[in-house]
């Protein structure tokens, strides 16, 4: 949840994504992070914050 879902609160002029794939090709990575995006390795999975807790 963000600022932006709670009523008279100021929120941030920054959108948070989170974007998985299994691939990415280096030409579209390296324009990403021209771009500004951060790459973080080492996700394995997501987790749908709208969904259930993730089974261990």
């Amino acid at each position: 949840m963000g600022s932006t879902s709670v009523l008279e609160l100021a929120s941030k002029n920054v959108i948070d994504i989170q974007v998985t794939v299994s691939y990415l090709q280096a030409p579209v990575r390296q324009q990403m992070e021209e771009a500004g995006f951060i790459f973080h390795t080492g996700i394995a999975r997501d987790r749908n914050l709208l969904s259930s807790p993730v089974q261990q």
